[in-house]
């Protein structure tokens, strides 16, 4: 389960404070081009190739470079979980909204942490992933 839902389901966060605050990670996520220039996996010819082309199009950076033959599956996934890994914890964004204070969140994810350890069907229909 999100730690965002499981603040939902406690009731010390509302949906919409939620859903701002997802909406806020979302924004610190470093672009996937800007992460595979760092790794030297594409090169600005290339990211600018990609982004003409996904200016015609709804298709994602990553989908695109695949297509274009600039990044393969395995780099693409390497380089989404590199920008998860970077995008700023839920907890940390409603604490910087003032939504919660420093002390509830850090004791709330120590239970959500608990929570899911203790979870006896991990895979269960209630769970979501992270």
């Amino acid at each position: 389960m999100w730690f965002g839902v499981y603040l939902v389901r406690r009731g010390l966060i509302d949906p919409t404070q939620f859903v701002d605050a997802v909406e806020q990670q979302l924004r610190s996520r470093p672009p996937i081009g800007v992460l595979a220039i760092q790794r030297r996996q594409l090169n600005m010819k290339q990211v600018f190739d990609i982004l003409g082309t996904q200016a015609d199009s709804r298709r994602p950076f990553g989908e695109i470079a695949v297509a274009l033959g600039h990044l393969s599956e395995q780099q693409l996934a390497t380089l989404l979980t590199l920008q998860s890994d970077h995008q700023t914890p839920i907890g940390e964004v409603l604490v910087s909204q003032g939504v919660l204070d420093r002390e509830t969140a850090d004791t709330e994810l120590a239970r959500f942490h608990d929570a899911a350890a203790a979870d006896p069907n991990p895979g269960g229909a209630r769970r979501a992933f992270p």
